[in-house]
């Protein structure tokens, strides 16, 4: 896991890297790993995990003319490599970098079907035509942004890539940063589709107990592959059925695992986390949260590390930042983000016909980019963080989705088939928990648009007047609550609007 960043086209494409690793050193460390020559230049801001003392990128193949930067892990490296050498290439290192690298030389874009891992951004070079490539994990993840200068690297104008996008706002030549979306790549300029995990499937037609064992199944697999290191491993706990269940399992595959768990004295998560690591003798870090006006000094603070205005972003964020902190000596910590998305745990599943689960499932996954996948990763990586999602592992996705929706949701009960699922795994107490928003489960006020965290704050600092002007002044950017033209002001402030795709704003998880 790290920082990345490229310039392409530019002859002070070295100076101009490292201004832009410069923005993100949180990523991975002050030490840039950089590659440069003749108009190009690649590289990241490494935080070493595997082969930690050898896998310096960029990774380069056998004549390094290839150079690969990669933010994420590939789960499946070690058998990628043994079938690479046993097709003749040769390795110079043991690190997943590197594997990409002779993928992308040996399959071209085919590389990506191959690839097993729910957190991947990488950029490819050739030094010796020009050419480059990038992809973006199917979920999104890993962030990767990218932006095009003059008439674009074709015609004589610079590209360039980077994790974040404060990397690129700093650069006046750049009007327009652009989003990889999930599961696509950028091929010399070209943007493609690779990947249709996020879509409706062919329901299964299996019983009830067959379907909550392959749940059970495919989460174990999913924990497991990503316990797999010699380093000790975290997992944010809310005492929910989703984060309990990864740390449940994650027991069973690793020996040296810690919840960590945050939030105030009135927090509900911290009680049941509490309750279950005591009783289970599991070691745990608590994070005492501090008051709400406390966290509103920190708005703008927040709003530069995530690089949203979305309500939901920030204020959820507020929580993820300080239990980031708790967790700041793991370099790994696993998550539950992806199970109420894949198994209907909001409110909005409850009000769906069971004919439509799935189809609001794709919905919500497919903002997940832009949610609650951005807040974690922003608000980790600020502590220098991997954090991984066994949930949004791309098997469990695939089955999740073909999941009859009378069985997500069922007799009022959400995610009732991951439940049956988790029956044996945990205590009914957090089994049969219901569903608490990450901000109110840590003893806050929660979403409601009307008594909402924050609330009298905005009204304390932004007049009816100021309110009205910013929502003038950026009709393009659909802002209907004070709220949002408050964060979209500092947003606006901090260069964020050049990305013009934040304009179409979530379809799920936003306060209405």
């Amino acid at each position: 896991m790290c920082g990345i960043g490229a310039v392409l086209g530019r002859a002070d494409a070295d100076a101009r890297l490292r201004q832009s690793l410069g923005m993100i050193t949180h990523r991975g460390g002050k030490t840039f790993e950089m590659a440069a020559g003749n108009g190009f230049a690649i590289g990241a801001n490494r935080l070493p995990i595997v082969d930690r003392q050898n896998a310096v990128q960029p990774a380069k193949n056998e004549d390094g003319r290839l150079l690969c930067v990669l933010n994420g892990e590939i789960y499946n490296y070690k058998r990628l490599k043994t079938e690479l050498e046993e097709k003749g290439h040769k390795f110079r290192t043991e690190s997943d970098t590197e594997v990409l690298v002779h993928m992308y030389e040996q399959y071209g874009k085919r590389m990506l079907d191959m690839i097993d891992s729910e957190i991947y951004a990488f950029a490819i070079y050739n030094t010796k035509t020009g050419d480059y490539f990038a992809a973006r994990d199917r979920i999104g993840v890993k962030p990767l942004y990218w932006a095009e200068t003059g008439r674009g690297a074709e015609a004589g104008g610079a590209t360039y890539f980077a994790s974040e996008m404060k990397q690129l706002v700093q650069f006046s030549e750049i009007t327009e940063i652009k989003v990889v979306a999930p599961g696509h790549l950028i091929d010399n300029g070209r943007e493609e589709k690779y990947s249709d995990l996020i879509g409706r499937k062919q329901e299964v037609e299996e019983s009830a107990e067959e379907i909550a064992e392959n749940v059970r199944l495919l989460l174990h697999e999913a924990v497991k592959k990503r316990v797999d290191t010699d380093l000790p491993v975290g997992v944010f706990m809310s005492g929910g059925l989703d984060s309990t269940a990864v740390l449940a399992i994650a027991r069973k595959y690793h020996n040296n695992i810690t919840a960590i768990i945050a939030g105030n004295e009135k927090s509900e998560d911290r009680k049941f986390a509490l309750r279950y690591c005591q009783e289970f003798g599991v070691p745990y870090i608590l994070v005492e949260t501090p008051d709400e006006k406390t966290m509103w000094k920190e708005v703008r603070r927040v709003i530069y590390a995530v690089e949203s205005f979305e309500p939901n972003v920030i204020r959820n964020s507020m929580g993820s930042h300080y239990i980031s902190e708790g967790g700041k000596q793991f370099s790994i910590i696993l998550c539950g983000e992806g199970a109420d998305e894949l198994f209907s745990g909001y409110a909005e599943f409850l009000k769906t016909s069971e004919d439509a689960q799935n189809e609001l499932a794709v919905q919500f996954l497919s903002d997940l980019h832009r949610t609650q996948c951005q807040r974690v990763d922003r608000t980790s990586m600020q502590f220098t963080e991997e954090v991984r999602a066994p949930f949004l592992d791309t098997a469990l996705v695939e089955y999740a989705l073909a999941i009859p929706g009378k069985l997500k949701v069922k007799n009022g009960v959400e995610k009732w088939i991951l439940r049956k699922a988790l029956e044996n795994e945990l205590p009914d107490y957090i089994c049969q928990r219901k569903k608490a928003v990450l901000i109110a489960g840590a003893g806050y006020k929660g979403n409601d648009p009307k008594d909402g965290m924050f609330d009298e704050y905005i009204k304390e600092t932004q007049s009816e007047a100021e309110y009205a002007r910013i929502v003038a002044d950026n009709p393009d950017w659909n802002l209907s609550t004070p709220e949002e033209a408050y964060y979209f002001s500092i947003f606006q402030e901090f260069g964020y609007d050049k990305c013009l795709q934040a304009k179409e704003r979530p379809k799920a998880n936003r306060v209405k």
